[in-house]
């Protein structure tokens, strides 16, 4: 049994007035007040191909906010977590995003393609050809991942062009209580129990700057 009918599944029985939503399956309750946002296998590509980068990826959102979000890694044995007010930890420890900029010694930030710039809903492919004149970019194929990269201080940026709320639910709270910032790809608030408008996830540090230069690109 898939992971989303075992989670629907058990929903079902004990909050039948919430709904859940996911890569493979969904289910709508009596309400959706409460949503569960699941990605049972964030970088299906890379797992196919025995790549350990994927994860596991659920996050309790509550009228639009995400308010409980908990990561599995299960290649390096790793339990990301985070509850509003209650800060972000990984295997029980504290952790918080970088001070990096750009251009500083160990920076790397992250682009996710899904599968490729080219098929993207937002088209931020000149964004990061400029961004990356001073910073150094990866694509690592597993944007929840690479979001706990940078909850945990080893990237400074993660950028999302795709509208799937279920890539991005969990990093919203697990980023944002490591002291980040997450918003829509035009710096906006945004729900998380309907399609998204991609995702800016970095440290306070970037953020004017990739904020200004997505804005700009996008709107060219």
């Amino acid at each position: 049994m898939e992971i989303n009918s075992l989670l629907i599944k058990e929903v079902r029985a004990k909050f039948p007035t919430h709904a859940v939503r996911g890569e493979e399956e969904e289910y709508t309750g009596q309400g959706c007040e409460y949503l569960w946002s699941c990605d049972p296998v964030d970088g299906t590509a890379q797992f196919a191909r025995g790549v350990g980068v994927s994860v596991f990826s659920l996050a309790l959102v509550i009228d639009g906010e995400p308010v409980v979000g908990v990561v599995l890694d299960p290649f390096t044995n790793s339990l990301y977590w985070a509850a509003k007010g209650k800060g972000a930890y990984k295997n029980g420890e504290r952790i918080y995003v970088s001070k990096t900029n750009f251009g500083d010694e160990g920076s790397m930030s992250n682009y996710c393609g899904v599968p490729n710039l080219s098929t993207a809903v937002f088209n931020i492919y000149d964004a990061i050809v400029e961004l990356r004149q001073n910073g150094y970019f990866v694509n690592i194929g597993s944007c929840v991942r690479a979001c706990m990269a940078v909850a945990e201080g080893a990237y400074n940026l993660q950028l999302f062009p795709n509208t799937t709320a279920h890539d991005v639910a969990s990093a919203k709270i697990i980023v944002t209580e490591a002291g980040g910032i997450v918003t829509d790809l035009f710096g906006e608030k945004q729900r998380y129990d309907r399609d998204i408008k991609g995702a800016i996830v970095c440290n306070k540090v970037v953020f004017k700057q990739v904020l200004d230069c997505v804005k700009k690109n996008l709107n060219q």
